[in-house]
Parts: structure tokens; C-alpha cells; sequence
């Protein structure tokens, strides 16, 4: 695997400065470290990273959707979907408002999460899966997939979190069912689903894990009273935390999952339960070698528990196929913060090749060619596209096992904080008459 360390691409001060105010307007600004929840009767409360309530709304709720930082999406019953707007309005309160987003035909939109494009929901009651957009309100969802159906699967689903590229989804544990964490493809046309890793089962079933997105891609599992790390990519799974030991006694009752949610910058954990007793009472954990403090009592039971923090890599986009049937794929490590080191990951390249990477500013506009997405078909590769415009590639040899990576360093300078970058690769291909085959792309969220 070839590993080398660049910088940020090369721009002036007075660039460096423009681009920093358009792209922190697409950015707002959440309580850094923020959580937000809802609880039976309150359709999302929002507390700082310390923390100390900050404003709630009300109203029956089923679960809550955290999306772009500036908007937060409820499920509502009936079944609707709410978009809930805020503003910062003095030094901790803040005004919600309320619109409707979608109305649809299945009875329980009950979980969802966000992509750049859209919010990604599950119908408890049947297993579909459906998209609807953030613009428009009155949508109907347009179902995809039906997701335990499909499957043969038994269980109900618990919950699902996507990385850009893939929806991870949880179903009931059971000995009846071989795997109880899967994924979907969801920029692939015909959304193939792949199972991921399968729990540990018992005598009875039990409510599967609640999922969240960790440091490297990884997948996190929260499964009653253990927290797994899934590899997102293999599978591979192992326990990396316990939750509070008050939870021992109630961890497998009948109706219990144990929320969880994650700020993947600050390595913190928050969990609780959704049953009436012991109601909702928040647990947190600063660090993976901190301890479970209690932050949060409550007098009702929960139904969602998220972090408000932006997440610092998303996929986006598709790759085409090489001579080895697989489409390039990108991943990452370490995290996007001023004066450290973060690696953009390719995977699925053909084996000993060469591989074009790069960061880029944009991912609607390339002078050479005008606007992005642009197709490459006519230049003899067909579902091949640039996604990402390719300011200063540099190649990169690939390895025996079809991956390349390298380091990029984030410089200190205030003015950067919240802006986005993009990364794509391009990698020798005996697929198309053009002899190389795209990967898909990465958005890069500084802090």
C-alpha cells in the first residue's frame, strides 16, 4: 500500500477566504457537541455538549432525525415527517419551526437517517425502505427496497445510520435468522444488500442493536449492554465497551433496546433505555477510558437519542466497474482537524496498478470541463464520471490487494474551520477502451 503525506490543495489567501464564506454558509452551526433526543411525549430536546438543556419541543414523536446541522427531521405519526428549522436566538435559546415534509402510505415511518440528497426512513410494520427529499414538503416516500422481506428475515428492524454510500440496518436478534446487521447500497439503482455481522443469540429473541457511525468507517452496534465495532467493509466484529452497570437488570426484558449515539469528534458516548422503567435516563461516557456518568433523568420512556455533531467524512456518488467486476471505493482514517493527519483510503482497484488521487474544492464545477458530475462515457468509459474536480492528483501505486492510500495534512488557520473538501480517485482498468476506471467520492468536513 503506497502511503504519502500533502497538503490541502494549493490555493491563495484571498480564495482560501472566499471559499470560507460560501462554505460555512452551507454549514450552520449546531451547540458544538450537542445532543439531541425525544422522549414519548417531547419531539426533541436539545442539550449542550456539558449537557444542560437547552430547549425542547413538544408533541408525541416515534423517532428523531438528525440531518444537516440548521434542521432536524421527526417522524410524527399519522405517518408524517416534519423538518423542525432553528436559528440561534440569544446565547442558549433557540426557535423551532415546524413544516410538513413527506406524507405516505405505510403506517409506521419509525426510523430514518440523513444523506446529502435526502432522509433515508423504514416502515416498522412491512420492512420498506424509502427516500424522500429536503426541499419540498407534501412528498410522498418513494420506496426502494423492502429490507427484511428481501431477506427472509423474521425479526422486526431497530435501526439503520448510512455513511453516504450504505444503509447499515438492524433487525431483531435471533437464532432464526443467520445475520442480524446488514447493508444496502443505496447509490446503486438495483440496492443490493449484503449481510454484515451477526449478534450473539439467546433463548428468546431480542430487540436488535441501535447503530451509529465511528472513527475509520467503522460501524458501531449497540446491543444491549455491549458495544460492538463492526468493519463496514469485511464485517470483522469485536465488544469495545460495556454500557452502565445499572443497566444489568433490565438489559433483555421484553421491548428493550438500549439507545446509543456517538460524537465521533470528542469520542463520547450517550446511552439510554426505551422502556417506561427505568424511563429515559441518560448515561454518558467522555472517552473510551472514561466512565458512565448519569446526565440526564427522566420521567418518561425514549424513543431516539442522536448527536448533533456534523459527521467529518460522507460518500457520495458510485465508481464504474474495473476488469475485476468491482467498482473502486474510497474510505478514510483519522479525523479532519487543524494540525493533525486524516488518510483517504482506496479499495478495489485492480491488483499492482496505478491510481490517480486527489483532493478537490468543488464538486459542481471543474474549469476544464465545466459542470460536475461529468460523464466519461464518451471518452470510452462508460459509468465512469468525475465527481470531484481533480486539483493536483498525484499517483499512487497500488498494492496486491487493490488498495492505495494517502495522508493529508490539515493546516492550522482559523479560517478553514467548517469548510468542506472532496476527494476521488481514478485506477488502471482493462474494463474500457479509456483504461481506467472512477471511484466514488468522499466529502472532507474540517474542523
Amino acid at each position: 500500500m503506497t502511503r504519502i503525506r500533502i497538503p490541502l490543495p494549493m490555493v491563495s489567501a484571498l480564495t482560501l477566504a472566499v471559499l470560507s464564506t460560501e462554505l460555512k454558509a452551507q454549514w450552520p452551526t449546531w451547540p458544538e457537541g450537542g445532543w439531541l433526543f425525544s422522549e414519548h411525549y417531547v419531539a426533541a430536546e436539545l442539550m449542550d455538549s456539558s449537557f444542560q438543556a437547552i430547549t425542547a419541543f413538544g408533541g408525541s414523536v416515534q423517532t428523531c432525525l438528525v440531518a444537516e446541522p440548521g434542521e432536524v427531521y421527526v417522524y410524527r405519526g399519522s405517518p408524517q415527517v416534519y423538518r423542525m428549522d432553528y436559528t440561534p436566538n440569544g446565547a442558549q435559546a433557540w426557535s423551532f419551526g415546524m413544516n410538513l415534509l413527506a406524507q405516505g402510505p405505510y403506517a409506521r415511518w419509525a426510523y430514518g437517517c440523513n444523506a446529502r440528497d435526502g432522509i433515508w426512513m423504514v416502515d416498522l410494520v412491512n420492512g420498506a425502505c424509502a427516500r424522500v427529499g429536503k426541499g419540498a414538503a407534501n412528498q410522498v416516500p418513494v420506496v426502494v427496497a423492502n429490507l427484511t422481506t428481501s431477506q427472509g428475515l423474521s425479526g422486526a428492524l431497530c435501526s439503520v445510520v448510512t455513511n453516504g454510500r450504505e444503509l447499515f440496518y438492524s433487525v431483531e436478534v435471533s437464532a432464526a435468522d443467520s445475520s442480524h446487521v446488514f447493508a444496502m447500497d443505496i447509490r446503486d439503482p438495483a440496492h443490493p444488500i449484503r449481510p454484515l455481522a451477526s449478534l450473539p443469540t439467546g433463548v428468546a429473541s431480542r430487540r436488535g442493536p441501535t447503530l451509529a457511525l465511528g472513527r475509520d468507517g467503522m460501524l458501531l452496534a449497540m446491543d444491549a449492554l455491549q458495544l460492538y465495532a463492526i468493519n463496514a467493509d469485511s464485517g470483522a466484529m469485536n465488544v469495545i465497551d460495556n454500557g452502565p452497570a445499572s443497566f444489568g437488570s433490565y438489559a433483555g426484558s421484553p421491548g428493550w433496546q438500549t439507545l446509543f449515539a456517538y460524537d465521533v469528534w470528542s469520542d463520547t458516548r450517550l446511552v439510554a433505555s426505551t422502556l417506561p422503567d427505568p424511563y429515559m435516563d441518560i448515561w454518558a461516557k467522555v472517552s473510551a477510558s472514561g466512565n458512565w456518568a448519569l446526565v440526564y433523568v427522566s420521567i418518561d420512556w425514549g424513543c431516539a437519542l442522536a448527536s448533533t455533531a456534523v459527521q467529518p467524512f460522507e460518500l457520495f456518488g458510485t465508481g464504474c466497474n474495473n476488469s475485476a467486476g468491482h467498482d473502486p471505493r474510497l474510505g478514510w482514517t483519522g479525523l479532519p482537524l487543524q494540525g493533525q493527519s486524516f488518510t483517504v483510503n482506496l479499495r478495489n482497484a485492480e491488483q499492482n496498478g496505478v491510481a490517480m488521487m486527489w483532493l478537490g474544492w468543488s464538486d459542481t464545477f471543474w474549469a476544464s470541463v465545466g459542470a460536475l458530475p461529468f460523464n466519461a462515457g464518451p471518452l470510452g468509459a462508460p459509468g465512469c464520471s468525475l465527481l470531484v474536480a481533480p486539483d493536483g492528483p498525484l499517483p499512487f501505486l497500488v498494492d496486491a490487494s487493490g488498495r492505495a492510500s494517502y495522508s493529508v495534512t490539515v493546516p492550522v488557520n482559523p479560517s478553514i474551520a467548517g469548510m468542506q473538501v472532496f476527494a476521488q480517485s481514478v485506477s488502471t482498468s482493462g474494463a474500457n477502451a479509456l483504461g481506467f476506471a472512477s471511484s466514488d467520492a468522499l466529502i472532507v468536513r474540517l474542523r
